[in-house]
């Protein structure tokens, strides 16, 4: 156990991720923070538990993309017969908020994803009822793990945000198409939570699960088309009235709040953020029925990957990380005054938009790029963009 290390990360320092002395910095520490969580959970010693959550905390403001994915790869540091550091090897290193977009900055590694998914969901076992976990884990889903495979099957090493996406290495393997494995033969992992008195429903995939409260046999279907439709529906199946508690996750990219009906009656209002309790004998056949509000999220970019006279910006719907295309150039340049009014949805193609007065550039789901030249973060002319959140 390295105490030094721990009390850094307690600390919220950012050498301690970007200036690790012991390993080259890397996405794979967060290996070392899952690590520590687990020795958190078996000891109960709670030096552990300050270290992750201090670690978690740097990594979600100091080295995430918005989408998700991981802007902190391989950098190598080296020490003087002085004591002086430097860089050695790779172009960049990754100090906070450098942000880089292509694979030219070495960013959005399919492996850092993974390990962070995998991070997240220790949390989520661990404070089942804070919905950012969870939150965490959807966007690098959608974000990230879909976006990396090909249509092909095959996996990306990164996840660039302008240009083209990366041609998939074909002549030897990475840790990120092993890791992108991995994580695709776990996706069932994380939609549902089993708890002692109950379930937790985590994502809206459409899918069912068996079991057991109090040796019950207790099934619930999930029906849903979500990301491209917001309806949700849950139908409960039971042998015989069983009482337990349903949790709900209302994430934090709603909108307001969602009114959630039992047999068409409305039973609760769960806040963005928390989870929905429904705590009720429930009957065979009872349905659960809510509507997820999504709406346009716009962030201003903020690293070094910067465009003299432009800003940049990068637009989201809910979870979704939408990437501009059109044209052979990238980034894309777009007239963006009050940008989220004048999105419009496609209504043949769900979660793509037009944009008003601009014939060119469509909006659609990151993951859904195949070969198209895109831009995550599309150029503005500083002082077009009057309206941003």
């Amino acid at each position: 156990m390295c105490d030094w290390w721990i009390n850094e990360l307690a600390a919220g320092e950012d050498k301690a991720v970007w200036r690790y002395p012991l390993q080259n910095p890397h996405s794979y520490l967060i290996t070392s923070f899952e690590a520590y969580l687990d020795h958190y959970i078996a000891t109960g010693d709670k030096n552990y538990l300050d270290a992750t959550m201090g670690a978690w905390q740097l990594i979600h403001d100091k080295w995430e993309h918005v989408g998700g994915s991981m802007a902190i790869c391989e950098s190598q540091w080296t020490t003087d017969a002085n004591g002086n550091r430097s860089q050695k090897g790779h172009d960049h290193a990754h100090p906070p908020h450098s942000y880089y977009l292509t694979s030219y900055g070495h960013t959005g590694e399919t492996c850092g994803s993974v390990f962070w998914i995998k991070f997240n969901q220790r949390f989520h076992r661990l404070f089942p009822n804070e919905e950012k976990y969870v939150a965490e884990i959807e966007k690098s889903i959608y974000n990230v793990i879909l976006a990396n495979q090909t249509e092909k099957g095959y996996i990306r090493y990164h996840a660039n945000m302008q240009g083209k996406k990366e041609n998939p290495r074909s002549a030897h393997n990475t840790c990120c198409e092993g890791q992108g494995t991995r994580m695709l033969g776990s996706l069932p992992e994380y939609i549902y939570s089993i708890a002692p008195d109950g379930l937790y429903v985590n994502l809206y995939e459409p899918s069912s699960i068996n079991w057991k409260i109090k040796e019950q046999d207790v099934n619930l279907t999930l029906d849903s088309n979500f990301p491209f439709q917001s309806q949700v529906g849950l139908k409960i199946s039971v042998l015989s009235p069983v009482k337990m508690n349903l949790r709900v996750r209302i994430p934090s990219w709603a909108t307001k709040k969602v009114e959630i009906s039992v047999n068409g009656k409305k039973y609760t209002t769960g806040k963005p953020g928390t989870y929905a309790e429904l705590s009720r004998k429930w009957q065979n056949g009872d349905k659960v029925d809510f509507t997820l509000p999504a709406d346009y999220r716009i962030t201003q970019y903020e690293g070094v990957d910067t465009v003299a006279g432009y800003e940049r910006y990068a637009v989201e719907y809910g979870p979704i990380l939408l990437a501009a295309t059109g044209g052979d150039k990238a980034p894309h340049e777009i007239e963006a005054s009050n940008l989220e009014k004048r999105l419009i949805p496609d209504k043949s193609q769900p979660l793509h938009f037009s944009v008003a007065n601009d014939t060119l550039t469509t909006f659609m789901p990151y993951w859904m790029i195949s070969d198209q030249v895109f831009s995550v973060f599309t150029l503005v002319k500083i002082g077009s963009q009057k309206q941003v959140r």
